[in-house]
């Protein structure tokens, strides 16, 4: 599992439940390969009561990665 930066302020964070569809804001590297930016994914799982969560994408690649909250949008 990788673990990638936050782009944004804490206090600006959207809380998502898991199984929620959502997409990345920015491009995110995982494992010398790229997720491009609003590549779509589904939450798997939240953690610290939305500061992080666990996302499953299939296209371009399947990966399962852990994400702050600024990383994602609805």
């Amino acid at each position: 599992m990788d673990i990638v930066g936050v782009s944004g302020k804490p206090d600006e964070r959207q809380r998502f439940d898991e199984l929620s569809v959502v997409s990345f804001r920015r491009s995110v590297a995982v494992g010398g390969r790229a997720i491009p930016a609003g590549t779509r994914a589904t939450v798997v799982a939240a953690y610290s009561d939305g500061v992080g969560y666990e996302v499953e994408v299939f296209t371009p690649f399947h990966a399962v990665v852990t994400v702050e909250a600024n990383d994602l949008t609805a």
